[in-house]
């Protein structure tokens, strides 16, 4: 009788562990990126620690749809599209767009399930290299994104910043679902 109830209990037991539902798994960023179409909603631009936002002018807003095979398809606030691919690259940290056989790699900042927040990303030592002689296109568009600091809204009292004292810029574009 002993060895019945101990086989029924073992019988129970297995029962409860097999019924038990697994976890499910987190979606990936591969999953979180693909899941949606993502549209233009704000820029974000941040000069140290301070922070900015300003909205994405209408006429600047792009869509963005990602496929699970590596396809991209960027349309254009004029409807007009551009396409090419994607890939995740530096242990998933950034996102590198190629089109017409150019890729532009981006920092990863965000992406879930109601946010994708991808853009540019400089250290002390790119900052000042940017802002050298020999700055190159990257140094160019930096010079612009510091130039265009006025149009970000930042929080009253954050003090001017002068170029030879950054240490951290950022820029983001931030991207909702459509």
């Amino acid at each position: 009788m002993k060895t019945l109830r101990h086989i029924l209990l073992l019988s129970l037991l297995l029962t409860a562990f097999a019924c038990k539902k697994d976890k499910e798994a987190e979606p990936t960023k591969t999953d979180l990126l693909t899941a949606k179409t993502w549209k233009d909603q704000s820029q974000t631009l941040r000069l140290n620690t301070s922070e900015g936002t300003r909205p994405t002018a209408a006429a600047d807003v792009n869509t963005y749809q990602f496929t699970r095979d590596g396809k991209v398809t960027i349309t254009a606030a004029n409807n007009t599209s551009t396409t090419g691919t994607w890939a995740f690259v530096n242990n998933e940290s950034q996102l590198a767009l190629t089109s017409a056989g150019t890729t532009n790699t981006f920092a990863l900042f965000e992406v879930s399930a109601t946010k994708l927040s991808f853009g540019l990303s400089y250290n002390q030592a790119q900052i000042q290299q940017g802002l050298g002689s020999n700055g190159g296109a990257e140094g160019q568009f930096l010079k612009l994104l510091l130039l265009s600091a006025g149009n970000f809204t930042f929080p009253s009292g954050t003090p001017t910043i002068p170029t030879n004292q950054l240490t951290a810029v950022d820029w983001k574009n931030n991207a909702l679902p459509r």
